[in-house]
C-alpha cells in the first residue's frame, strides 16, 4: 500500500492530467449531443360505474383492482399507430408516427388509476404538443375501444425550460473519474513492466555480488 501511495505521489502530474483530459472530453461530448426536452401529462382512467360508486362509498377492492388493470390496458391502446397518426395530424409541427412512438413513455403511476404520458424530443414545444394532443383525443378513442371507460386529463403539459439530457455536470464528472481510472491503470502497467534497477536494495535482491560504490545524484 505504501509503495502504491509513493507511486501515486511520483506520478501525480499524470493523474491530474488524466482527470483534466477526461473531464473536458466528456464536457465536449455532452455539449455536441443534441439536447432532449421532456414533458408530461397525467390522465385519470376508470369506468363510469367505478366513478359513480366512488361518490357513494360503495367501491369494492375488486373494482379497484379492475380499474388499475384497465389503466394498464389503456396505456397499450394509446400506443396504437392509428391513434398516433391522429396525434401527428393534429400537431402544428410535422413529425412522423415513428418519431412520436419513439418519444412516448406511457406508464401507470403505481397503486393508482393515473396514466402518466411522457414525451421526450429535441424540441421542447413538440414534446408538449404530443402530450397535450394525445391526452385530448384519448378519452374518445378509449371509449371507442372499451365500453364504459372514463378518462379525464389531469392538468396540462407545460414547456420545459431546461433540457432533461444530457446532464453536462454528471457526464463531465464521470469523464474525470474515468480519466483518473485509466491513468492509474497506465501508471501501474508502466511500473510493472519497468525492470530497471533504481536502488542498491533492488540490486542486492537480484544479484548476489557486493556493491563497491554508488554514484550520487546531484540535483541543482
Amino acid at each position: 500500500m505504501q509503495k502504491f501511495l509513493s507511486l501515486i505521489k511520483v506520478r501525480f502530474a499524470w493523474l491530474f492530467l488524466g482527470i483534466i483530459v477526461g473531464f473536458f472530453i466528456m464536457l465536449f461530448v455532452s455539449l455536441i449531443i443534441p439536447k432532449q426536452y421532456k414533458s408530461s401529462i397525467q390522465l385519470y382512467v376508470t369506468t363510469y360505474s367505478f366513478e359513480q360508486n366512488s361518490n357513494t362509498a360503495l367501491v369494492q377492492s375488486s373494482e379497484i383492482i379492475a380499474a388499475e388493470k384497465l389503466a394498464n390496458t389503456c396505456s397499450v391502446i394509446l400506443k396504437n399507430e392509428d391513434i398516433l397518426q391522429i396525434v401527428a395530424d393534429n400537431l402544428t409541427e410535422y413529425t412522423t408516427v415513428k418519431r412520436i412512438k419513439e418519444s412516448l413513455n406511457i406508464k401507470v403511476v403505481s397503486g393508482t388509476q393515473i396514466l402518466e404520458i411522457t414525451s421526450t424530443t429535441n424540441n421542447a414545444k413538440l414534446s408538449v404538443d404530443i402530450c397535450n394532443t394525445l391526452a385530448k383525443i384519448a378519452p374518445l378513442k378509449l371509449q371507442n375501444v372499451i365500453n364504459g371507460v372514463y378518462a379525464k386529463e389531469v392538468g396540462n403539459a407545460t414547456i420545459p425550460y431546461y433540457a432533461s439530457s444530457p446532464n453536462i455536470l454528471n457526464n463531465s464528472l464521470i469523464g474525470a473519474f474515468l480519466g483518473l481510472f485509466i491513468t492509474i491503470i497506465i501508471v501501474l502497467l508502466i511500473e510493472l513492466s519497468d525492470n530497471t534497477i533504481k536502488t542498491a536494495d533492488t540490486f542486492k535482491k537480484h544479484f548476489n555480488i557486493p556493491i563497491l560504490g554508488e554514484i550520487p545524484s546531484f540535483k541543482e
